[in-house]
């Protein structure tokens, strides 16, 4: 059979998605629990818009991911979604799964499954998204400003090699600091010459962001294009610090650009509301979308969901094409996010706004933060604090 036969043959018989009962493999508990609370939380708002489905919940805190998944099948899993932590997504893709399984992480390695997906927040994938951005922007030479550290090269990186794909140009200046004392220097350094920049891409805090533009306003004597993705978002500061960053560029998931009244039900749902919860809430919504649609995502459809325009590549590799704003007045219009049944098309749709959020102690949300990004990375993490460099 091919593929797209196998995968027909293994969902067979279904009416609502080609699986009417679904396994969700999470951490309910322990330090990553309010992510997988927060996970379940989306997961539960699809279903509660699309009924259908039996879903059942195994808790992967301190388990063993494969006993878990033997579990599940045994139980009559015709469908998997999970796990989340890098470990978990590494053993349990080295099995010869029977049925299609979405890996909240991506994997380092190939899957062995026929129908293995993986589907992750990657800080990478922004900054592709960013080269891909100024260059429809029309501009031709960029710089990336980030943090001096592995995850801010690793950003860097992918963000140069796509700008050679799509421009030729290897010649993109790379500014990195170590912190704010040194910022100004650290900039002018970077920034001089005869070929300034045209364009830069800032991966930082959202003060930071500020702080660096400022820099190169007071260097150059004229207001930078900045291009700024997630990390940068300022929806958990507070006004102030917006202000500063009105004119960026902004690309994110939609569901963390836009007001709705899903959001702030999730917001009051959630037992802690913070930028990663959310996005934790949008990845439960939007991997049990694609579950009905899975098919025709495997045969080159996307479908818009909350975390961006959902594709799925060659390798079983889930994207996401991240949505831009200006930050200024437009920022704040009001938007719709849809429950009903996502309608599949072939480009991005525009995003509204959301209205700025009031941030919870700092520190507390910087700690949310790094527990979030160490479950995402083994080694570091993969969603970046908001108010913090690493």
């Amino acid at each position: 059979d091919s593929p797209a036969e196998a995968l027909d043959s293994a969902l067979a018989g279904h009416e609502w998605t080609g699986a009417r009962h679904i396994a969700v493999l999470m951490p309910l508990s322990g330090k990553f629990g309010s992510f997988g609370e927060a996970f379940r939380s989306g997961v539960e708002t699809y279903r509660g818009a699309n009924p259908g489905a039996q879903i059942s919940y195994y808790d992967t805190n301190g388990k063993d991911v494969i006993e878990l998944y033997n579990n599940a099948m045994a139980q009559g899993a015709e469908f998997i979604i999970g796990p989340l932590l890098k470990e978990n997504v590494a053993r349990l893709s080295e099995v010869d799964t029977t049925v299609p399984v979405i890996f909240i992480n991506s994997n380092d390695g190939s899957g062995h499954g026929q129908f293995q997906y993986f589907y992750a927040l990657s800080p990478e994938d922004e900054g592709i998204e960013a080269a891909l951005k100024i260059r429809d922007d029309g501009y031709t030479h960029p710089a990336v400003i980030i943090p001096d550290q592995q995850k801010g090269s690793r950003v860097a990186e992918s963000f140069l090699r796509e700008w050679r794909n799509i421009s030729g140009s290897s010649s993109v200046p790379v500014i990195r600091f170590r912190d704010r004392i040194s910022l100004k220097d650290t900039i002018a350094s970077g920034i001089s010459g005869e070929h300034r920049p045209d364009s830069y891409y800032i991966y930082a805090s959202p003060l930071e962001s500020s702080v660096i533009r400022q820099e190169i306003k007071s260097i150059t004597g004229k207001s930078p294009e900045c291009y700024i993705t997630g990390r940068s978002n300022p929806g958990i500061s507070n006004a102030s610090v917006e202000r500063t960053m009105a004119g960026m560029k902004l690309g994110d998931m939609p569901w963390m650009l836009q007001s709705s009244d899903l959001r702030r039900t999730a917001r009051g749902a959630l037992r802690r509301s913070s930028s990663d919860t959310l996005k934790f809430f949008a990845l439960g919504y939007d991997s049990l979308m694609m579950v009905p649609n899975i098919r025709q995502l495997d045969s080159g459809s996307s479908v818009e969901g909350l975390t961006g325009t959902i594709t799925i590549s060659g390798n079983g590799t889930v994207k996401r094409g991240i949505q831009w704003i200006t930050i200024g007045d437009s920022r704040f219009l009001s938007g719709k996010v849809s429950t009903a049944s996502p309608e599949f098309r072939s480009g991005k749709n525009s995003a509204g706004a959301e209205e700025p959020e009031q941030s919870a102690d700092a520190a507390a949300h910087a700690d949310e933060s790094a527990r979030a990004e160490s479950a995402i990375a083994e080694d570091e993490p993969g969603l970046a604090p908001a108010d913090s460099a690493e």
